[in-house]
């Protein structure tokens, strides 16, 4: 058929990485914990007070650009004591969408790069010790792998087989 001459330019705005942010602004927290699922908001409450403990903003592709928030609810002594783990959300005008909630039981959530800007590690621990968990960016989702203890599988595909 004929040749389309239509051109498309798209800019890079947000290069893709994981970038440490201080705090967010307090009405992006705020809405941030609004957004939380009710279920996992109680969770957090049952450890105590909830507290932004670290934030992030991750851009797995280019031009998607997303929201990291480790809370922890501490206060609550042992057997209860902290709740902790890391929201993931896309924030868009007017609206907030939950992507997924990480627990990290009582150690303030962190990040680990394993290679490329799609995946993560979230880092966490519990009375057992330290545990990690992949989450990887598909096609403008976020996938929560296995909780791992030891030597991580290199992706979600190599942790399938190891079931």
């Amino acid at each position: 058929g004929p040749r389309n001459t239509t051109e498309v330019e798209l800019r890079v705005a947000t290069p893709a990485g994981v970038v440490p942010k201080v705090a967010f602004e307090e009405s992006v927290e705020k809405a941030l914990l609004g957004a939380l699922p009710a279920e996992d908001r109680s969770e957090l409450e049952r450890g105590g007070t909830i507290r932004r403990e670290r934030v992030w903003l991750w851009s797995p592709v280019a031009n998607e650009q997303l929201h990291l928030i480790a809370w922890c609810g501490r206060g609550q002594l042992p057997p209860r004591g902290p709740r902790c783990g890391l929201f993931v959300a896309r924030i868009a005008p007017g609206e907030i969408k939950a992507l997924a909630w990480v627990p990290s039981g009582a150690w303030v959530a962190n990040l680990y790069k394993p290679g490329p800007t799609s995946m993560l590690w979230v880092v966490g621990g519990d009375v057992r010790g330290a545990f990690k968990r992949l989450i990887s960016y598909r096609h403008g989702e976020v996938v929560m792998g296995e909780v791992s203890r030891g030597t991580p599988p290199k992706n979600l595909d190599d942790q399938k087989k190891r079931k």
